[in-house]
């Protein structure tokens, strides 16, 4: 069965990864599987870009592939990021990501990466390129950029809370605790008031 599934934003296209960590990029109304990267790939994560022209595919080994979706021809690689949870910003200009310590126990470092321009990127020839934006704790899971890119949201897992954190400065500019007890849009109502 589908274990995650993206629409891109023009609706033209699928992403689904199955329980067999299979990954398919799909044209649902021909019916047609454009894209495919079998179980040894090993994708880790997918999101398409803000502007649906393009689809991110985080694969193992600290690499991502770049797939135009309307050729489906690879155009771009970035390499040199450690694996973990990643987003793109609102704007399509970077990429956040938070990358897990050297324990389990340690909390994960938050960065930017500068994606603006269309060349591939090895970051260890151009470590210039990220920046390190601060920690959040450990199980942290999800992140979601603000459509402006000032503000990342993170779903800080094991302390169940949402953060909101400054991408300049590093700083939890707003933390709320998830009462599972209440609803999950109670909870968010009570966030989204800073």
């Amino acid at each position: 069965g589908t274990q995650d599934f993206l629409v891109s934003p023009n609706g033209k296209s699928f992403a689904a990864f199955d329980a067999n960590s299979e990954f398919y990029l799909i044209d649902p109304t021909e019916e047609k599987e454009y894209l495919y990267f079998p179980r040894e790939e090993n994708v880790w994560r997918f999101q398409f870009h803000p502007d649906g022209q393009s689809i991110y595919i985080q694969l193992e080994g600290n690499r991502f592939q770049v797939y135009d979706i309307n050729t489906f021809q690879k155009i771009r690689t970035i390499s040199g990021l450690k694996e973990g949870s990643f987003t793109l910003s609102a704007d399509g200009t970077k990429l956040f990501y938070a990358t897990p310590g050297k324990t389990w126990s340690d909390p994960l470092t938050l960065s930017v990466l500068d994606i603006s321009g269309p060349e591939n990127i090895d970051l260890a020839k151009n470590p210039s390129l990220q920046r390190e934006i601060g920690t959040i704790p450990t199980g942290s899971r999800g992140l979601q950029s603000s459509p402006d890119g000032k503000i990342l949201y993170v779903a800080a897992a094991d302390q169940r809370e949402i953060l909101a954190i400054d991408t300049k400065t590093g700083k939890v500019l707003k933390q709320v605790k998830i009462n599972l007890k209440e609803s999950i849009y109670t909870s968010w109502n009570n966030f989204m008031r800073f």
